[in-house]
């Protein structure tokens, strides 16, 4: 058995899980570039240039033309390379599921769907409407929560079709090391509206009034990120922030080797998008880190509340800080707490086990 893997990109910093995939599952081909991809890993189009040049002439009659040349490239190609019962289809993510299904449907091809988070939770996409044809016609898909199970039954999704199957932090942040006296908190995620990082400007502001030596380091870019940077200054804590940008996993594990405290304050966004299950809490747990994190999505599979760490209702901000004075002003607890993190991951949230499932379901392995 053969297996083709579609994802929309393949060198997003934030989407690690993606390279996992592609690296431990062995495709045999990787199709990328967008939510109509056509292209394979190295940005070449999936065809000749000849059968390209006919596709676009083709196309050029229609009014959707990017649509049907996308059409006419994957059916080419699919039928071209690949019989029929050789191969099993993978696709990252719902939405570009939603352009590949009555495809695939009318080539009778196996295929499954790997969701990832947005795709199973903002409203414009999170509806049977929407989704009809990937709900009639895939053979299965993933989710990486128990509350993202719970959409896409809501969604439509039969229990058969769903499997279960948490993410995997990376290896590398195993022989982390933290400091627990240091009192630095540590953040890490895009500047978007469902990682609410104005929140955690703001839980910092209230936790330095308690311990006015705490710093925070905030990596990551967005959108929201100037909004935060001018926040700090408003507030007159700019100095005891530090906007670091995009981070290398080597910046992480040195980020990981001086904090007492990762935090994360998700939050539903306005048009429905949610978190799956943030990677990097548990690359945070594996590095023995205690977390501070909101009950959202699919956090509390992660933390248990005063185990491995502190769960918060939304936008609740003097809750927030106070849990984060409490672990800088216990360092005992908060290792007891990455301990116990770590212990909880090594158990039940490890790479191996997520890239075996999949395996074993798509490619029928034991």
């Amino acid at each position: 058995m053969n297996l083709v893997l579609i994802t929309p990109n393949i060198n997003a910093a934030t989407e690690s899980f993606i390279q996992e995939h592609i690296s431990n599952l062995n495709p045999i081909k990787v199709i990328t570039g967008g939510y109509l991809p056509c292209n394979d890993a190295k940005g070449r189009y999936i065809n000749s240039s000849s059968v390209n040049f006919f596709f676009k002439t083709i196309s050029f009659f229609f009014r959707d033309r990017k649509k049907v040349f996308f059409y006419l490239s994957i059916s080419w190609f699919l039928l071209k390379n690949y019989p029929r019962k050789n191969v099993v289809i993978l696709i990252e993510y719902g939405t570009v599921a939603h352009s590949f299904a009555n495809l695939l449907e009318k080539l009778k091809m196996d295929y499954y769907v790997h969701f990832h988070g947005y795709d199973a939770s903002v409203f414009d996409f999170a509806n049977y409407n929407f989704y009809e044809h990937v709900i009639k016609s895939a053979k299965g898909v993933f989710a990486v929560s128990n509350e993202m199970r719970t959409d896409l039954l809501q969604i439509g999704f039969s229990p058969k079709q769903i499997y279960l199957n948490p993410y995997g932090p990376r290896k590398i942040f195993k022989e982390c090391v933290p400091e627990y006296n240091s009192k630095l908190i540590f953040s890490m995620g895009r500047f978007v509206e469902k990682k609410a990082p104005y929140n955690i400007v703001l839980s910092f502001a209230e936790v330095l009034k308690s311990v006015p030596e705490a710093k925070l380091i905030m990596a990551g870019e967005g959108p929201l990120l100037d909004l935060c940077v001018r926040l700090s200054k408003s507030l007159g804590i700019q100095e005891s922030i530090s906007f670091v940008g995009s981070v290398t996993s080597m910046d992480t594990i040195r980020f990981f080797n001086i904090c007492h405290i990762f935090v994360q304050h998700s939050v539903v966004a306005h048009n429905g998008d949610k978190e799956g299950l943030p990677l990097a809490i548990l690359e945070a747990q594996l590095a023995s880190i205690p977390v501070i994190a909101t009950a959202h999505s699919g956090i509390p599979d992660l933390i248990k509340d005063g185990i491995n760490g502190f769960l918060i209702q939304e936008n609740d901000i003097a809750s927030f800080a106070k849990k984060i004075v409490f672990l800088l002003n216990n360092p005992t607890l908060a290792r007891e707490m990455g301990a116990c993190g770590k212990a909880i991951v090594e158990k039940s949230f490890t790479i191996d086990n997520h890239i075996s499932k999949i395996s074993k379901i798509i490619y029928g392995k034991k």
